[in-house]
């Protein structure tokens, strides 16, 4: 059986599921499958706050055509492992799944983990500030930067799940600004550790081109009304809107 009718094989076992690992020659593969984009709060918000501004930056990227963004993401991923960046090999596209290599633990499940020392969390955190910089810097984004999309694996950093298309969207700079505010709300989300938050940001900022990050400054103070309203609502807020004020308390604070 070669790895394609493996693949099909387990997909009829695994229906129900939009990723799912196999063993193919000793390798631990991922299959990933078509499946409709879910809205998240941040979705929800730069939804609202776009049809009343109209700024594209806050423009719905969620995936509504899925084998479309199988197909989007099989070639992102191939032009970004071009480029040298750390993101999972296509081992194999169709258009029904995409096979690919195994890159280790999301940084969701290893932040937090007493698994893992402050040193070592240290370390990767910033690994990780710098990994998203200096790509960055580079003119690439990845369109949605949060923990549970990146991950962790012999010491290095990857980038996964790159099937939101922004490129009809957004420029450059403004996919990157909205890069950042994605990463650092994941941070204040997702981080019990507040040295760690620091970490991460204090360790992005320090790389990150100037010219870039007086672009995502500039952004920052365009929410005023946002900003102003979620001030007034933090001590009743959930996770999502307090780490949604801090991202912009952050961004329109620092300089």
């Amino acid at each position: 059986m070669n790895l394609k009718e493996l693949i099909i094989s387990n997909i009829k076992q695994n229906s129900k599921s939009r990723t799912f690992n196999l063993v193919y020659e000793g390798e631990k593969i991922w299959i990933k499958l078509p499946a409709l984009g879910e809205a998240n709060i941040w979705h929800k918000v730069l939804s609202l706050f776009y049809k009343i501004t109209k700024n594209p930056l806050l423009a719905p990227t969620v995936v509504t055509n899925p084998k479309e963004s199988l197909a989007y993401e099989a070639s992102k991923l191939q032009k970004l492992t071009t480029l040298n960046i750390n993101v999972p090999k296509v081992i194999l596209a169709d258009e029904e799944f995409l096979a690919l290599s195994d890159c280790g633990t999301p940084l969701s499940l290893i932040i937090n983990s007493e698994k893992y020392s402050f040193e070592e969390k240290a370390t990767i955190m910033r690994k990780l500030s710098l990994s998203l910089a200096n790509m960055h810097n580079l003119g690439i984004y990845h369109s949605r930067p949060a923990l549970r999309d990146i991950t962790y694996h012999n010491g290095e950093i990857y980038f996964m799940d790159f099937e939101e298309n922004l490129e009809k969207v957004l420029d450059t700079q403004n996919a990157i600004n909205r890069d950042v505010l994605i990463y650092i709300h994941s941070l204040y989300r997702k981080v019990s550790d507040q040295k760690l938050i620091y970490i991460a940001l204090d360790t992005y900022k320090k790389n990150i081109s100037s010219i870039i990050w007086t672009e995502i400054s500039k952004e920052a103070q365009k929410y005023n009304i946002l900003h102003f309203i979620l001030k007034i609502i933090y001590t009743f807020s959930g996770k999502d809107a307090r780490a949604i004020f801090q991202t912009l308390n952050y961004l329109r604070d620092i300089k």
